[in-house]
């Protein structure tokens, strides 16, 4: 184990949307809780490839990106990195099949990319492509040579898959791993919605071979990290035991939005019975008249987790998402405590799990420079995209509110396959 283990933190730039108590700002991170924070994240221009943000309001205007790097100066040691990818902008294509088999729109990307987070104060560059298939292993390998070479010695960091089969396909550990400071698995959605039987999202024994498996592919344990989900995942389901028949997704909670997913807050809110497993704990509730059961990693499952760590000498965890805890911040002050990591402040009191006892609350003002994007009405499921009357723009879909973007320069938005094209003739 490393003298300091890693207790690294994504932070997403949509979680400002939510309303209160649940806007999620960098002010809110407290000092000591993440040794590494990921922002979540940045994207790749489809017509010219290189670097950009998905969402200037949220980077620039309300400040995200500044409030993230000045955590630093607050807590010596913090380090930031700007995460590229993750599964929506991964499953359009463009890391398989525009960018990363072309030589010189790679080394676009990757200049770009350096010049994008050098100018936002970020300490490194991480990339989730979810995930490379057997004819990307050696355009994977290529894109990561390519970052770690532009580096000027900052990090480069990716999240990767769980599965043993996506591993074998898609990654040649050896060369990788001299290229990698951090190595992210993303040992969570083992199961979910797309199953018709219950199922837990973050599974212990799933994770912990994962781990196990990624070690023995000859990657250093000193750079492996585990990930840890601050959500669960769920079905509606007369009984709520592993295994069992379903009717259907759990309804979308209140703030997050999305059928058969929740944040730990709101599984909070939720209340019900808890139910311990090996695997982790089941949440059996009810909402809106409907018998649910959320998979979700509370305090004990996170510390087991942890113990594991610990005892088989990984580098640390990692959460998706920050934004994604309770208030009182139970499920990343369970990876501190359980990694032994020493705040240079006192973390605040765990919220109690769910049950009756409600949440903690805290309120906080957040300034507002200028107006926010365009709101077009209509209810929709979050990361949801559509076309917009002008074609050099598109909708989408935060927590239940179209938001108008710009597409990317030079590029109009095709409503037919969800992605931006250069226009016609171009």
């Amino acid at each position: 184990m490393s003298v300091t283990p890693i207790h690294a933190c994504y932070y997403t730039n949509w979680a400002i949307y939510r309303p209160e108590p649940y806007k999620f700002t960098p002010d809110k991170v407290p000092l000591g809780l993440c040794t590494h924070i990921f922002y979540a994240f940045a994207a790749v221009n489809v017509a010219t490839f290189e670097a950009r943000l998905t969402d200037d309001w949220s980077d620039v205007g309300l400040h995200n990106m500044e409030g993230i790097n000045n955590l630093r100066k607050k807590q010596p040691g913090l380090k930031t990195i700007l995460s590229f990818g993750g599964w929506t902008e991964s499953q359009s294509g463009i890391y398989a099949q525009r960018l990363a088999s072309d030589p010189a729109k790679r080394a676009t990307f990757v200049r770009t990319a350096w010049k994008l987070a050098n100018k936002h104060g970020f300490d490194g560059v991480d990339l989730d492509w979810e995930y490379p298939g057997a004819g990307d292993r050696a355009n994977f390998v290529a894109i990561i040579k390519e970052l770690k070479a532009a580096s000027g010695g900052k990090l480069v960091t990716a999240a990767v898959t769980p599965n043993k089969e996506k591993i074998e396909v898609g990654y040649d550990v050896a060369a990788i791993e001299p290229n990698l400071d951090l190595l992210l698995v993303m040992t969570y959605d083992f199961h979910g919605g797309w199953e018709q039987t219950i199922g837990h999202v973050a599974a212990y024994s799933e994770a912990t071979t994962a781990m196990d498996y990624w070690a023995s592919k000859g990657f250093p344990k000193s750079k492996l990290v585990m990930g840890i989900a601050a959500y669960g995942r769920g079905w509606q389901a007369n009984t709520c035991v592993k295994g069992g028949s379903t009717t259907g997704l759990a309804p979308a909670g209140p703030f997050t939005r999305e059928a058969g997913i929740a944040s730990y807050f709101e599984l909070l809110k939720f209340g019900g019975t808890s139910m311990d497993t090996p695997e982790g704990p089941y949440l059996e509730t009810t909402i809106n008249g409907a018998k649910v059961c959320y998979g979700y990693d509370d305090r004990n499952a996170v510390l087991k987790k942890m113990s594991f760590i610990k005892d088989r000498g990984f580098a640390g965890a990692f959460t998706w998402t920050i934004d994604f805890d309770a208030i009182d911040f139970t499920v990343h002050k369970a990876i501190v405590e359980g990694l032994g990591i020493s705040p240079p402040i006192p973390l605040p009191t765990p919220a109690p799990g769910p049950g009756p006892r409600p949440e903690t609350t805290i309120t906080r003002a957040t300034r507002l420079p200028t107006p926010p994007p365009e709101q077009q009405g209509g209810s929709c499921s979050l990361g949801e995209i559509r076309g917009n009357s002008d074609p050099t723009k598109y909708e989408e879909c935060v927590h239940s509110a179209w938001m108008v973007r710009d597409c990317p320069p030079g590029t109009i938005f095709d409503e037919e396959t969800k992605n931006f094209k250069l226009p016609s003739g171009k």
